[in-house]
């Protein structure tokens, strides 16, 4: 897997495609869940699972957010790798921060990430190319 740079010391903004319809998002290992907008949601079409998320935090939110609809989003393809069926929740994000949704750990889990951040880089690896 290539590995993609961002400026050091900065967060890292990805290309994101969510079932087909790209959008920017923050990689947030704090985050437990795939967090996308309502005008994402819309445009990918996530499915609702019937399950709710507990009380969260994010980077993008300096509160905890209150239990959340659940929703499973077919295709997510970032950093060169894809996850299917990734659980995501639905947040209004900060207007002007320059992303659409947060990569979180619902995404992140499928693979083993290695990331440097005061070099300004971050790789995903697949499953299969870590035991081995």
């Amino acid at each position: 897997m290539a590995r993609h740079r961002f400026p050091s010391g900065r967060e890292c903004i990805v290309w994101t495609r969510l079932n087909g319809f790209l959008c920017r998002s923050l990689v947030d290992t704090g985050s437990r869940y795939l967090v996308v907008t309502p005008g994402v949601v819309e445009a990918c079409g996530g499915r609702l699972t019937g399950e709710h998320s507990p009380r969260i935090s994010t980077a993008a939110s300096s509160q905890e957010v209150p239990a959340r609809p659940v929703y499973s989003i077919e295709s997510v393809q970032a950093l060169g790798v894809t996850a299917s069926n990734v659980e995501a929740i639905v947040l209004d994000l900060p207007p002007g921060c320059g992303f659409a949704g947060l990569l979180g750990v619902s995404f992140l889990r499928h693979f083993r990430l290695e990331a440097d951040y005061g070099a300004g880089w971050i790789e995903l690896k697949p499953e299969t190319e870590t035991h081995g």
